[in-house]
């Protein structure tokens, strides 16, 4: 079962923005506006997505009955719904995403008493009254993103199959089966992208640090483990897999892209004193130059439009959303 990362809230230093690469000379990041969650702590949370519009956030993602908020950009709560499913004992919930016509969906895992364990996907309505569940077995999606147009995007695994006595697989991953997925709004798969033998080590798409994030025109997935950034356009062409380093040393922390086609991530440096930074990728050098960051600690959740949203230890509240752009 995965490890998930939670939230750590982290209140600190001044803002510091404008701490540009020697790439990227004339970028800077502007702090827009900041604004808190109404009567909701994300302590001990799953790390909160920013998608469709608006912040979704998940609770006792280890239960039978996990529970989906989505908050809007004035802090808000907007809907809420509990992921039930007959039969299973504990839910966990590796994805979840929010679209801009109001739909939830999640992925992960459902075990019975015995301990029995299903993959899943998770589909709400918009208005949280109707719930389809996928077993998408044997595919186990592990990030799902909904994009414009209102289709589901997933990456996850398929494990090579083995017969009863045979030789080990030579891969864990069967080679020609998809990473990434895509299924309409009731749930059928419609595509498949990316060949699992594509992938370095079989681990790299199960750690934490895989990133699945959408703007108006297309999916993109990032893989730390594996500098790798892929995005595919909503007609199924694939755009772009490139393999390149961050700027600096340090932990990413978010991805998003923007709907101009911009790229970023969040990083903070791994040794005392800790720095934050949001890095853009650049096209034409095919590498991460800074465009803003400060001391202490920050993160991505994605983006609404141009703008990044995202929480710093510059922001002046326990619950804060912050939103900046970012400009040469």
């Amino acid at each position: 079962m995965l490890n998930c990362l939670r939230v750590s809230i982290v209140l600190a230093a001044t803002l510091s923005i404008a701490v540009p690469s020697s790439h990227a000379a004339a970028a800077t990041l502007a702090k827009r506006s900041e604004t808190a969650l109404m009567s909701y702590d994300l302590g001990n949370k799953l790390v909160p997505n920013w998608t469709g519009g608006g912040l979704l956030s998940v609770e006792a993602d280890n239960s039978a009955a996990p529970q989906l908020h989505v908050f809007d950009d004035q802090g808000r709560l907007r809907s809420s719904v509990s992921l039930r499913m007959p039969g299973a004992s504990l839910i966990t919930v590796t994805g979840f995403a929010h679209g801009v016509d109001g739909k939830i969906t999640a992925c992960g895992d459902a075990f019975d008493p015995e301990g029995r364990g299903v993959p899943y996907l998770a589909i709400f309505s918009a208005d949280g009254s109707s719930l389809r569940v996928i077993r998408t077995s044997p595919y186990h999606p592990r990030r799902v993103i909904v994009a414009s147009d209102g289709d589901i995007w997933t990456l996850g695994t398929e494990a090579a199959a083995r017969q009863l006595g045979g030789p080990r697989p030579r891969s864990a991953l069967r080679p020609d089966a998809g990473l990434i997925r895509r299924f309409n709004s009731e749930g059928k798969e419609i595509g498949s992208f990316i060949l699992q033998s594509t992938v370095q080590n079989a681990t790299d798409v199960v750690r934490l640090e895989n990133y699945l994030s959408a703007n108006a025109t297309s999916v993109a997935w990032y893989c730390m483990a594996e500098r790798r950034l892929v995005e595919i356009a909503l007609d199924g062409t694939v755009t772009s897999d490139i393999r390149s380093d961050t700027s600096s040393v340090a932990e990413i922390t978010g991805f998003a892209i923007t709907d101009d086609g911009s790229a970023f991530i969040s990083s903070v440096t791994e040794k005392d004193p800790k720095r934050w930074g949001f890095e853009r990728f650049d096209r034409g050098r095919r590498e991460w130059a800074t465009v803003g960051g400060g001391a202490g600690w920050g993160i991505l959740y994605g983006s609404h439009g141009n703008t990044l949203v995202g929480k710093t230890s510059g922001a002046s509240t326990r619950n804060a959303l912050e939103f900046f752009t970012a400009s040469n």
